[in-house]
């Protein structure tokens, strides 16, 4: 050790996906996935997957689906704010084996 010299350690874990809107942080992703897209819905609780959420611009990332299986995410919108509608809070889709599906919910904000 010397007054001269600082060591700092940290590590973070998780998974990072680019897609035609942007760029979303989430959980570990596994091998098949789907985004969430409720546009201006922030904080909306994904029911797929426990502690998920939306994020500031109302994207999520939903990991480890199963492929060529019908699964429905669903959204929460207990915690949505006034201003924000959504016309449907559940979406059907069925990836492939190592995809990354969208699934879009309609919203007005104002």
């Amino acid at each position: 050790y010397s007054n001269n010299q600082r060591q700092l350690t940290y590590g973070l874990s998780g998974g990072v996906v680019a897609h035609p809107h942007g760029v979303t942080l989430g959980q570990a992703l596994g091998e098949t996935i789907a985004i969430v897209r409720a546009p201006g819905a922030s904080g909306v609780k994904v029911n797929n997957q426990t502690g998920l959420k939306t994020d500031w611009r109302g994207y999520a990332i939903v990991p480890y689906l199963t492929p060529f299986r019908s699964t429905e995410v669903t959204l929460d919108p207990s915690g949505i704010g006034n201003d924000v509608a959504m016309d449907m809070t559940s979406a059907r889709v069925v990836p492939t084996r190592g995809a990354v599906v969208m699934a879009n919910y309609r919203t007005q904000t104002g």
